[in-house]
């Protein structure tokens, strides 16, 4: 029993997914039982009653099932989570994983739940009880529609916000044609057509059908037939706007649309290394502020910090900017004449490089 109880610990101090977490309780739940009864019948053991009906609630038919279920579906949707993670993932790719995860969903009982099936008998038997894993569990009509009726009201709402998330539609595939890397065909400009009809408010059929014959080509080109649809738009498009104004406007409007969940485990990730025990009391603008800074803005090597040091200084009376310019006018290679001169050698001449003051 000493060793049982120490793998318990062992397990509960190891960091798993929840899916690993569900699976490592099935595989020794008649041992937590066990420890859990030991530690429940000791006098003065703190929070007695609450053991007690703990296992009670773990000692019957539908925690046994539904645990074995939980693996099956959260054993699913784990691998979806995580072939969701790819930033490069078209919405195509996506859509056939979606399906392929719904498929697996809705032909659960999978081969965990269908394992414990098999050890348990199909109806109650009269006692109430049933032998399981050395242990007496409790079995009768109630648990086992206490098990079925949760499983399927599951499933049917998972399956539902999938499907809504991504609908059986047609117009987010067309904007594949953007990606350099997508084969080239016939149909692009019939895609074209339909995204141009659907986003008809903002943008213009005719200016756009001409902008795609010149874009088309550039495509074509060794330089970006490589790149995926995000790159290409971030490099070229986005920077030769006037040239295509209704084409990136309608390229942008595939990429701010979210197929991964790329976004957000960054999002989730910055958030953490923000907001830390030592910064706990952040404000929620100053956190947004902050989020946004670091993961929209420019590389610090594309930062300019002569133009945000200009920005910086006249909104407020600033003690240290003054005894900079002071440090700048007694030195040799700026004009002495005047305060202003200083000021204007500051903001247009000098490299602002404050470490060396």
């Amino acid at each position: 029993m000493e060793r049982k109880a120490t793998k318990l610990i062992n397990q509960f101090f190891t960091r798993l997914s929840f899916n690993d977490s569900v699976q490592a309780l099935v595989n020794c739940v008649a041992s937590v039982i066990s420890c859990l009864q030991v530690v429940a019948m000791e006098r003065g053991t703190p929070g007695q009653a609450l053991l007690h009906g703990l296992v009670q609630q773990m000692s019957c038919y539908s925690f046994v099932v539904t645990s074995h279920f939980l693996i099956d579906a959260v054993g699913i949707l784990g691998l979806l989570s995580r072939s969701l993670q790819r930033a490069d993932l078209s919405y195509d790719q996506a859509k056939a994983i979606i399906d392929g995860s719904i498929q697996l969903l809705v032909h659960i009982p999978g081969s965990y739940t269908q394992t414990a099936l098999k050890e348990l008998p199909q109806a109650p038997d009269a006692s109430g009880f049933t032998f399981y894993r050395a242990h007496d569990i409790k079995d009768i009509d109630k648990q086992h529609e206490k098990y079925r009726s949760p499983a399927e009201s599951f499933i049917e709402e998972v399956v539902t916000r999938l499907q809504v998330a991504f609908p059986d539609t047609n117009i987010m595939s067309f904007f594949s044609i953007f990606s350099p890397c997508h084969s080239r065909a016939v149909s692009d400009e019939d895609d074209l057509k339909k995204l141009i009809q659907h986003f008809s408010p903002f943008v213009n059929e005719d200016e756009a059908l001409t902008e795609w014959l010149l874009l088309r080509n550039i495509m074509e080109q060794d330089a970006h037939k490589n790149r995926n649809m995000k790159s290409f738009y971030k490099e070229y498009i986005h920077q030769t706007y006037q040239t295509f104004p209704n084409l990136s406007q309608l390229a942008a409007t595939g990429l701010i649309i979210p197929v991964t969940s790329v976004d957000c485990e960054q999002g989730i990730s910055t958030y953490n290394s923000i907001k830390t025990d030592a910064r706990s009391s952040l404000s929620v603008a100053k956190t947004e502020m902050l989020l946004n800074l670091s993961m929209e803005s420019k590389p610090l090597d594309h930062f300019n910090f002569n133009s945000t040091f200009r920005y910086w200084v006249p909104h407020k009376d600033r003690r240290g900017y003054h005894s900079l310019l002071n440090k700048c006018a007694s030195a040799p290679h700026v004009s002495t004449s005047t305060t202003s001169s200083v000021e204007n050698d500051l903001a247009e001449e000098l490299p602002l490089d404050l470490s060396t003051y």
